[in-house]
């Protein structure tokens, strides 16, 4: 089969892909399946590090002061974590409520924004809306993706800032970039592995090639 012939088929069957319109329909109606799929699970009590330090320490600086210093919780909630994802949380709480159910939509929400970053970045990366379209559709329906995405751990609230961290350098968007990579690296010390990466990468191309880019 010709190239031209495989590019009027794909045309013919996905040509739907480059409206916006479109695209914002399938995602939304992704979301909603996720939801329904997800509904029963909002409810459930905590389970296991969940209930064992993270959500309890969510509601221990929901009672005794949101602070992001390491002396707002015992370190027997914290495990030694830096305490971004407790803070944005604890936040949360004040203004939805500290119920399980409010936590964990809270940590629903994070899910839907690191799908929304799978997708931009794919796209970012590819320049082809069809192959970012399945990226975003194959993440959530990752089993991975379905248990984590209503329980309060720290691997969403880090992957979100990672992808968005790692889109907007690529953007170089260099300011948002930083600041998501800061996030991650609040949230847990393994964020770090980013920042250095990129820090090395663009020390690199500036020495290499200089700096031009507006967006710094």
């Amino acid at each position: 089969m010709s190239v031209e012939k495989e590019h009027t088929i794909a045309n013919k069957w996905f040509g739907w892909v480059d409206k916006a319109i479109y695209r914002n329909i399938l995602m939304g109606l992704a979301w909603l399946v996720f939801l329904v799929v997800k509904w029963n699970d909002i409810y459930l009590p905590y389970f296991w590090d969940e209930m064992g330090a993270y959500a309890s320490g969510v509601l221990y600086m929901y009672d005794h002061g949101i602070s992001i210093m390491p002396a707002a919780l015992p370190a027997s909630l914290s495990f030694g974590h830096p305490l971004m994802m407790h803070l944005v949380f604890s936040l949360f709480a004040k203004v939805f409520g500290p119920s399980v159910a409010s936590l964990h939509v809270c940590n629903l929400l994070f899910t839907y924004l690191l799908s929304l970053g799978t997708y931009l970045l794919a796209y970012q990366l590819s320049k082809d809306r069809l192959l970012s379209l399945i990226s975003f559709l194959l993440f959530l329906m990752q089993p991975m993706v379905l248990a984590l995405s209503t329980q309060i751990l720290l691997e969403v609230f880090l992957a979100m800032n990672t992808i968005f961290a790692l889109f907007f350098y690529m953007r170089k968007h260099y300011v948002l970039a930083i600041v998501f990579c800061v996030f991650g690296l609040l949230t847990k010390e393994t964020g770090l592995v980013l920042a250095q990466e990129s820090i090395c990468q663009l020390g690199y191309h500036i020495n290499v090639g200089g700096f031009e880019h507006p967006g710094f």
